[in-house]
């Protein structure tokens, strides 16, 4: 496999989604040398994407291009950002996320047996796991589903557990999976349906934020740390999965806290379990297997930090 690998070209696909378009962000400011490729079933949302960084990304070669065009490029890394980031479409077309994560993961696969000396870089999810959230997870946990009876709910979870599987057999290429628990960043989409999400949107429109009191404890990994670990394996690249986790996870109740004295955001907390957080239903998602050291990555930010920091230029922008 290769080894302290000198990055000169990059392809990202799923640029426009929400890590994609965080993650070109991060590569634009740090990584000057490196020719960056973006992928996308939709032109028209790359170059509306890009406008967004127009005021960065002046001298830097970045293509554009349908993911048609995408096996005959030629390029070191190869990151998968692709997914379907709105619950609503999940929720309409269950199916779906068979359909796209499969058949972007065969693409790229196809491209690396043609050229197998290229790095790709999956982003998955900490969903592998099932609904083994318990506890928080570490390296014994395994994996559980109701197999008799799957709920629409474990469709994305076993999508992507597919898709692992399939990486890890093929043993002789370069893949890293990279399981994402939580993220969140100032691309961050306030009408979509998760906490984040519905506390940007309340601050940015000064709305009451109205949830229950069950409390929730998730890992939100900032862009910062997430292009760090990104450039830790593709320094030292192999055929593994590895768990994404921040210097420290965060519970609902104290992140509101944190954020009405820095934000002044107002939130309402009701015992009513219908109302708002009633949605969130692993209370516990976040992982203490801590491989990811193994390739040099050490967290900047805590979850706190690196929210407070996003949504700063979420509320300056």
């Amino acid at each position: 496999m290769t080894s302290n690998l000198n990055v000169r070209k990059l392809a990202l696909l799923g640029a426009t989604g929400y890590i994609g378009k965080s993650l070109l962000a991060e590569f634009l400011v740090n990584n000057s040398d490196t020719e960056l490729y973006l992928y996308s079933r939709d032109i028209s949302k790359l170059e509306k994407t890009i406008l967004d960084f127009k005021d960065i990304e002046k001298g830097r070669l970045i293509r554009l291009c349908d993911i048609s065009e995408f096996q005959y490029g030629s390029f070191d890394v190869i990151i998968n950002a692709t997914g379907i980031g709105n619950t609503k479409v999940l929720g309409d077309e269950p199916a779906s996320i068979f359909t796209l994560t499969e058949s972007v993961d065969t693409l790229i696969l196809s491209y690396l047996r043609k050229n197998p000396e290229a790095v790709y870089i999956n982003l998955s999810s900490g969903a592998v796991y099932g609904d083994n959230f318990s506890a928080p997870i570490t390296e014994e946990t395994k994996a559980t589903f109701s197999v008799n009876e799957f709920k629409v709910s474990e469709y994305y979870s076993i999508a992507k557990l597919h898709a692992e599987a399939r990486h890890r057999a093929l043993a002789n290429y370069t893949i890293i999976d990279l399981r994402v628990f939580a993220f969140f960043s100032k691309f961050v989409d306030t009408e979509a349906e998760f906490l984040m999400s519905e506390i940007a949107d309340c601050l940015i429109s000064n709305k009451v934020f109205k949830t229950n009191d069950t409390d929730i404890i998730r890992d939100y990994i900032s862009p910062t740390d997430l292009h760090q670990l990104i450039q830790c394996v593709m320094r030292s690249p192999s055929n593994t999965a590895l768990d994404v986790y921040s210097k420290a996870p965060v519970a609902k109740l104290d992140l509101l806290n944190e954020l009405q004295e820095k934000f002044d955001l107002r939130y309402e907390i009701s015992s009513d379990p219908i109302r708002g957080g009633n949605k969130f239903s692993k209370n516990i998602y976040y992982s203490k297997n801590y491989q990811a050291e193994s390739v040099g990555y050490t967290p900047e930010y805590t979850s706190v930090e690196g929210i407070c920091l996003e949504l700063s230029k979420l509320i300056e922008k």
